[in-house]
């Protein structure tokens, strides 16, 4: 009967300790989705932020295929994907890429802390 008593207590002390791993996964689960209700951050130092959701990406791509195609494939420029917004952030835009952007459904931020 000990014997039973000890295996009843060591398995409900290993049930306890995934039940603990369980929480602590379902706290960071939870950190996490509260980083992807937060707005995107600038990345530092970049005058620019261009914010384009599909739609103005594909807008893009049928009417200025060359300016989508610079953006995306460009080094120096940093892209981040959210979801279904891309925001690409750069020093300086050319008024008639500004204008192409803006004409085709992209917004165009300004630092504001800079």
């Amino acid at each position: 009967m000990i014997t039973i008593i000890n295996r009843k207590q060591e398995i409900e002390s290993q049930m306890a300790e995934c039940w603990a791993i369980i929480r602590e996964k379902e706290n960071e689960m939870e950190a996490l989705r509260e980083l992807l209700r937060q707005p995107v951050e600038w990345d530092e130092g970049t005058t620019k932020r261009i914010v384009m959701d599909n739609a103005s990406i594909v807008n893009l791509t049928i009417n200025a295929k060359a300016l989508i195609d610079y953006l995306f494939e460009n080094d120096t420029i940093e892209v981040v994907k959210v979801d279904d917004v891309a925001y690409i952030y750069v020093n300086y835009i050319l008024p008639e890429h500004e204008a192409i952007l803006l004409a085709n459904g992209a917004e165009i931020e300004t630092n504001p802390d800079i």
